[in-house]
């Protein structure tokens, strides 16, 4: 069952918005928290996975503020600020704090409260905490052309599972599947071409409004991602379902892998071709495929489109990445000294 952001429509009868941080309005509030069908139409505002995401770490927050008995929504700028530096005093990564302040302000505002965080204090507060603690992006160490080509010469050819896994893999970095798309693929999103094969993705992290979006994958010389789902399809079968079975035992199963079975089996294989295999994830497909083809000369626009970025900025990082080692200075150097 999906985790809920939101205040039970029980604990939604005692709150007072005019408690919070800029007040509130009982008119609003309280009739969206007590009705369910309205409260199923805005936590549909929010992608699954993220409101998971959010739940969990709103749950913290409530978690603490009982134990130091604060209210925690609507909560106040005070109450933040020394949420924040409790988790400061952890040693939790910027990048925690930053998604725990947001399930803190997604709470606040779909429960028709204004959030704390907008409180000039918390954004002087966390301006402190950004400066002193440092805002390293994390991110998944890409994989490139040479990661996936050991990693697939460790699968072997004889077994079915063995087969979608060596599918899976080179249509994830080819194709640079979001995780939860790949999860998510089923029979009928894919279709072969003259050109290649085609996947549609009905809806993904950069695509809340479901419009929908297909994914090339051309014929390659090496390590080709069609000629790889065309060999698992024939073992697989053409029955509907989830397109990455879990259970290949011959006979059709509704069951597909799931975003946890998936990286467990990148990682499987990884550590038998010789990798750490927490280096090994869907995202670090990503990453890589999109930092290999910006070795490759491969114009950003293209990148852009084929990774679905909305923003370009989310593509030159993947750019400024691979530019560390194109024109670099002391290869330059290692270059003339072995002349």
């Amino acid at each position: 069952m999906s985790k809920s952001i939101l205040p039970s429509s029980k604990a939604s009868a005692s709150l007072s918005p005019s408690g919070g941080f800029g007040g509130g309005n009982d008119d609003v509030a309280l009739p969206l928290l007590a009705d369910p069908a309205l409260r199923a139409i805005l936590e549909a505002s929010v992608a699954p996975n993220t409101k998971k995401a959010y739940a969990s770490d709103f749950a913290d927050f409530v978690a603490w503020c009982e134990k130091q008995d604060l209210p925690s929504l609507p909560s106040t700028p005070a109450t933040v600020i020394a949420y924040l530096h409790h988790l400061v005093t952890l040693g939790l990564r910027t990048s925690t704090l930053e998604r725990r302040l947001v399930s803190i302000t997604k709470a606040h505002e779909l429960a028709a409260f204004q959030s704390p965080a907008f409180h000039p204090l918390v954004k002087q507060f966390w301006k402190g905490v950004v400066r002193t603690k440092g805002r390293a992006k994390d991110g998944a160490e890409p994989r490139l052309w040479e990661d996936i080509r050991a990693v697939v010469s460790a699968i072997p050819a004889d077994t079915p599972l063995a087969l979608r896994d060596k599918a899976l893999l080179l249509c994830g970095w080819w194709g640079g599947f979001r995780v939860s798309e790949l999860a998510s693929m089923q029979l009928a999103h894919v279709s072969f071409v003259p050109q290649g094969a085609e996947v549609f993705v009905p809806r993904s992290k950069g695509d809340q409004e479901g419009e929908g979006a297909v994914v090339t994958l051309a014929p390659q010389s090496a390590c080709c991602p069609v000629s790889a789902l065309r060999t698992y399809l024939a073992h697989r079968g053409e029955h509907d379902g989830a397109l990455w079975q879990k259970n290949l035992l011959g006979r059709p199963s509704p069951f597909g892998l799931s975003d946890e079975g998936i990286t467990l089996r990148l990682r499987h294989w990884a550590a038998i071709a010789g990798f750490a295999p927490s280096s090994f994830s869907p995202h670090s497909l990503r990453a890589g495929i999109a930092t290999q083809l910006a070795l490759w000369d491969v114009e950003e626009r293209l990148i852009q489109r084929h990774l679905r970025h909305k923003n370009v900025l989310q593509t030159r990082r993947y750019i400024r990445l691979a530019d560390r080692w194109k024109d670099n200075a002391l290869l330059s150097a290692s270059a003339k000294i072995r002349l």
